[in-house]
C-alpha cells in the first residue's frame, strides 16, 4: 500500500517508476534525476523533515528522497554530488528539531562527494584532534537555519556539523564560509584535516593556505602526515604553538642532530617554560650521553608537572638511564617535595609489593580507589582489565576517616604513586572545600506551615489510648502493664528545643512509654519521657552523617501530602517518640513544611533516604489502631498481635510513596502520573515534555534523546536535571527556573550556560561531558557551590582568572592519575587537602 502511495504521489509530480524503491525524472531543462526511498523506524518525524518527504503507515515512516540526496550509487547507479542539496534540505527543516539519527545519519553518511574528496563518516578522531584550534558551536539544525550567507554563520554550521559527526556537511560548510570571505587560516586548516585520507593533495594545498593564513604551527604539524615539511618555518611563523617546536626537536633528534635540537629546545623554553620542554631536553641529553644533565632536566619536568612522572619513568626512550641511581631518585626527589608522611609511604610501599606479587605475567599496571567502597584492577598484556581486591585494610593501616579517598597506581617497573585525601567520585576525585557552605537540602528553603495549628486533640488521644489498651486486653486475654507517668517529666521535656505536641504530651500524663512492649505500628517501642528528652536533644544516630548529600542529583522525594514534611536529612524539630530498632524511629514533626501541621507523625532513621509521612498527629495514628481493631483488621498468633494500619503501616509505605518512572521513549508514550517525582526518559527522538506540566516532578533525566523543548519544566518544581548524550540542547527555556538546584549536561555540542545564571537556587553543575560556550558564565553564578569539570576545563577556568568565591565542593572527572589529582587539588581555592605520595618498591 505504501509503495503504491509513493509511486502515485511521485508520478503526479512527473516521476517514472523504475523498480521498487527507485524512481526517476527528467526535468524541463534536461537534468536527469533518480530518487530512492525507504523505511525508517525513527518514529513520526513530520516536524523534522520537509513536507513531501514523509509517508506514514501504521508505526512505520517512509522517507522519500525526492532530491536524490541519498546516494543511488549503492544501488548500482551513477553517483551525483548531493551534499549541497542536503544542506538546503536541512536548512528548511524545523529550527527547533533535529532529524533522527537513523534518518539523517544514513542520508549524510552515504551522501558521497563525487568531486574526488569523499569524507568517510567515521566520526571525529585522529592525529592532533585535541590540539586543533576551533570555536565552540551549538546544535546543527539551528545553526543551519540561522545561516544567512555570512562567513561567520557558515563557520558555526561547520563546527556544529563536526560535533554532530556530519563530516560531509562540515566540509561543505567550510567551503561556503571561504566563499563568503572567511579568513583562510581556521577554515582551511579543518578542510585539510577532513581531507587528509580522501585527497592528500587537496589537503596539503588547504594546509599551505592555512599556514599562510596564520595557522603555520598546527598546519605544518598536519602537513607532516602527508609530506616532509619545513619545521623551522612552523616555529618561525607560529612560535606560540608548542607542538610545532616539539615536532621540530623530535625530527632533529631522531635524525642524529641532537646538539642542534638542544639549541632549538632552548629557544622553545624561552617561550614555553613548561614541563614538556624539560622532558624533551632530558631526552636530548640522554641521546648525547649526558646522563647527569638528562636527569636534571627530567627532575625539573617532574617538579613543574608531577603528573608527568608516570610518562617519564615508563618512557622506553629512557631505557639507557635506568641503570643510573639518580633515575630512580626522581621519585625520591618528588617525595621530598611532597613532604610525605613516612608511615603512610611505608604502608603504600608494602601494598605495592603485595600487589605486584599477585599480578599476572606481563601486567602493565594496577590501579585501585577506596572511598565509599573499594575497586581495583590490573591492566593485562592485551589491555583488558582484571578486578583485584586489596591484600589488607588500607583505610585502617593509613588511619583514615570514613569517606577519605585513596587513588593509587602501581607500575611493574618498580614504582608507585598515590593521592590520599578528598572524597572518591565515580571516575574522578572530589574535594570538599567548605562543608558548612554546602546546602543541607531543600527543607531549609520552604516556608513554615500554612496552618500552624495542631491536628491532634489531647483529650481524644487519651481516650483512644485507653480504648486501644482495652481492646488489646480483650484480644490477648491479659492487660499490658505500663509504667506510670515519670515524676520529673516536665523537667525532662523542658530540655527539648521544640515542645512536644499537646496530644503526645497528654499521653505522658497517663504512662511513661510502653516498657519495650512494641505497642505502636506493630512493634515500635513507645519511648519513656527520659529517652524522648535524650533523643530529641541529641540525634546521636546521625553523628557521622553529613547534613549535605555529596551527590546533588540524588534528590530526596516528597513523601505524603505535597509539602507536608521538609525534605531534609535531619532537623531539630523531629522528636522521636517510638523506637523500631536499627536506628529507625517514629517522630513528631514540630517543624513541618508549608503543607503540613505541627505534631504530624513521620518515620526517620539512619538507613532512610529521607523522612516518610505517617499521619497528621499522634491522635490520628491511635485512631487508626483502634478502628482497625474494631473492624477486625488484625491477626494474633502466639500473643503476637498484628494490626492492619492501611496506608499508615510500615509495610505499605513503598506502595504509597512517590512514583519514580523510567520511560523508553522510542517505544512508550510519555504519560507520567500526577505523583511522578522522578522521571528517566531513555532513547527516542525529539521529546515532548508537555505531559510533565502540573506533576510533582522533582528529578528528570533525559538520556540518548535527540532533543527536547525544556519549556514545560517551568510549570514544575523540578530540582535536579540530567541531560545525557543529547544531540541538540538549548537551556534558554529554563532560564531563571525558580526551583532548579542541580544540572548535569552531556551534549554533542557546546552549551550556552547563560540561561542558568539567573536560576536563583542553582548550586550544582556537572559539565565534564560537554564543551561550554563561555565558562565565564560560571563566575556570574553567585550561588554555585558544586562544580564538576574535566582537568582541561579547570585549566581554562584558571587561565581566564574566573573566580568562584562560593565554591564548596569541586570534582575532577575522567579517571585522573594520583599526581594530577594532587596538582588539581593544590590549585583549588582554600586548597583541597590531598597529599601526593610517590616511591619505589
Amino acid at each position: 500500500m505504501t509503495e503504491a502511495r509513493v509511486r502515485e504521489r511521485l508520478a503526479a509530480a512527473g516521476w517514472d517508476w523504475r523498480r521498487s524503491g527507485t524512481m526517476e525524472r527528467v526535468w524541463p531543462d534536461g537534468t536527469f534525476w533518480r530518487c530512492t526511498y525507504g523505511a525508517t523506524r525513527a518514529g513520526r518525524c513530520e516536524g523534522d523533515i520537509p513536507e513531501g518527504l514523509i509517508f506514514a503507515t501504521g508505526d512505520e515512516v517512509f522517507v522519500v528522497d525526492v532530491l536524490g540526496f541519498t546516494d543511488p550509487a549503492g544501488m548500482g547507479f551513477e553517483g551525483v554530488d548531493r551534499t549541497v542539496a542536503g544542506l538546503d534540505l536541512l536548512a528548511v527543516a524545523s529550527p527547533g528539531g533535529t532529524l533522527a539519527k537513523n534518518v539523517l545519519k544514513p542520508l549524510m553518511a552515504r551522501a558521497a562527494v563525487f568531486r574526488g574528496r569523499s569524507v568517510r563518516p567515521v566520526g571525529l578522531s585522529g592525529f592532533m584532534l585535541e590540539e586543533m584550534p576551533r570555536r565552540p558551536a551549538g546544535p546543527l539544525i539551528p545553526a543551519i537555519a540561522a545561516a544567512d550567507g555570512s562567513s561567520d554563520r557558515w563557520l558555526d554550521v561547520a563546527f556544529a556539523a563536526l560535533d554532530a559527526g556530519m563530516l560531509h556537511v562540515a566540509l561543505e560548510a567550510f567551503d561556503r564560509a571561504l566563499a563568503a570571505g572567511a579568513e583562510p587560516g581556521l577554515a582551511e586548516l579543518w578542510r585539510g584535516w577532513l581531507l587528509m585520507e580522501a585527497d592528500p593533495a587537496e589537503a596539503a594545498t588547504a594546509m599551505e593556505r592555512a599556514a599562510d593564513g596564520g595557522m603555520a604551527g598546527p598546519a605544518t604539524c598536519l602537513l607532516a602526515g602527508i609530506r616532509p615539511v619545513d619545521w623551522e618555518r612552523a616555529t618561525r611563523e607560529g612560535p606560540g604553538y608548542l607542538l610545532g617546536w616539539l615536532s621540530r626537536v623530535l625530527e632533529l633528534g631522531e635524525s642524529g642532530r641532537a646538539r642542534e635540537a638542544l639549541r632549538v629546545i632552548d629557544e622553545a623554553a624561552a617561550l614555553h617554560p613548561g614541563a614538556k620542554v624539560h622532558h624533551y631536553r632530558g631526552w636530548l641529553h640522554a641521546l648525547l650521553g649526558e646522563e647527569d644533565a638528562a636527569l636534571d632536566s627530567l627532575a625539573e619536568a617532574v617538579r613543574l608537572a608531577p603528573w608527568t612522572t608516570e610518562e617519564i619513568l615508563a618512557d622506553p626512550d629512557h631505557h639507557g638511564l635506568r641503570g643510573h641511581p639518580d633515575f630512580w631518585r626522581l621519585t625520591g626527589r618528588r617525595a621530598a617535595q611532597n613532604e610525605q608522611d613516612s608511615h603512610a609511604t611505608e604502608v603504600l610501599r608494602r601494598l605495592a609489593v603485595q600487589t605486584a606479587a599477585r599480578a599476572a605475567d606481563g601486567w602493565r599496571r594496577a590501579t585501585f580507589t577506596i572511598g565509599g567502597g573499594t575497586k581495583g584492577n590490573y591492566t593485562l598484556p592485551d589491555g583488558t582489565l582484571k578486578n583485584h581486591g586489596l591484600p589488607f585494610d588500607l583505610r585502617k593501616a593509613l588511619r583514615l576517616d570514613r569517606g577519605t579517598a585513596v587513588t593509587m597506581v602501581v607500575h611493574p617497573s618498580g614504582w608507585f604513586e598515590a593521592a590520599v585525601g578528598g572524597r572518591a567520585e565515580n571516575a574522578g576525585a572530589a574535594c570538599v572545600l567548605d562543608e558548612e557552605a554546602l546546602p543541607s537540602g531543600p527543607g531549609d528553603e520552604v516556608d513554615g506551615p500554612a496552618d500552624p495549628t495542631q491536628a491532634g486533640n489531647p483529650a481524644e488521644a487519651v481516650r483512644l489510648l485507653r480504648a486501644y489498651l482495652q481492646r488489646r486486653e480483650e484480644i490477648l486475654g491479659y492487660s499490658d502493664e505500663l509504667p506510670p507517668p515519670a515524676a520529673e517529666r516536665e523537667d525532662m521535656f523542658a530540655d527539648l528545643d521544640h515542645p512536644l505536641p499537646d496530644d503526645l504530651r497528654a499521653l505522658y500524663d497517663v504512662m511513661d512509654g510502653d516498657d519495650h512492649q512494641g505497642l505502636i505500628d506493630n512493634g515500635y517501642d513507645w519511648l519513656s519521657a527520659s529517652f524522648v528528652s535524650e533523643l530529641g536533644s541529641d540525634h546521636y544516630w546521625m553523628d557521622n552523617v553529613p547534613l549535605f548529600d555529596p551527590d546533588p542529583w540524588r534528590i530526596m522525594l516528597d513523601d505524603g501530602p505535597p509539602g507536608a514534611v521538609r525534605r531534609s536529612i535531619d532537623r531539630d524539630g523531629w522528636i522521636p517518640f517510638a523506637d523500631g530498632g536499627n536506628n529507625e524511629y517514629l517522630a513528631v514533626d514540630m517543624d513541618p513544611g508549608p503543607g503540613g501541621r505541627p505534631g504530624q507523625v513521620i518515620r526517620i532513621g539512619l538507613r532512610r533516604d529521607g523522612p516518610t509521612y505517617v499521619a497528621d498527629s499522634v491522635t490520628s495514628l491511635l485512631r487508626r489502631h483502634v478502628e482497625a481493631l474494631e473492624r477486625g483488621d488484625w491477626t494474633c498468633e502466639d500473643d503476637d498481635l498484628r494490626i492492619d494500619l492501611g496506608d499508615m503501616a510500615l509495610a505499605r509505605e513503598n506502595e504509597n510513596g512517590p512514583d519514580a518512572s523510567t520511560v523508553w521513549a522510542c517505544r512508550e508514550v510519555l504519560n507520567p502520573g500526577h505523583n511522578t517525582q522522578s522521571l528517566w526518559v531513555r532513547g527516542g527522538g525529539d521529546i515532548d515534555l508537555g505531559a510533565v506540566r502540573g506533576t510533582r516532578l522533582l528529578k528528570l533525566e533525559l538520556t540518548q534523546c535527540k532533543s527536547a523543548d525544556l519549556g514545560p519544566l517551568q510549570d514544575t518544581a523540578v530540582e535536579a536535571l540530567t541531560l545525557q548524550d543529547m544531540e541538540a540542547l538549548d537551556l534558554a527555556p529554563i532560564a531563571g527556573h525558580p526551583t532548579l538546584r542541580a544540572v548535569r549536561v552531556r551534549a554533542h555540542h557546546a552549551v550556552d550556560l547563560e540561561p542558568l545564571v539567573a536560576a536563583p537556587r542553582l548550586y550544582a553543575l556537572d559539565l565534564c561531558g560537554s564543551p561550554v560556550m563561555d565558562l565565564a558564565a560560571l563566575g556570574r553564578m553567585g550561588r554555585l557551590r558544586y562544580l564538576s569539570l574535566r582537568y582541561e576545563q579547570w585549566q581554562e577556568l584558571w587561565r581566564q582568572n574566573i573566580t568562584l568565591p562560593g565554591l564548596a565542593m569541586a570534582v575532577l572527572s575522567d579517571d585522573p592519575s594520583p599526581s594530577l589529582i594532587a596538582e588539581w587539588a593544590r590549585r583549588l581555592p582554600r586548597g583541597g587537602g590531598v597529599q601526593h605520595y610517590i616511591g619505589q618498591y
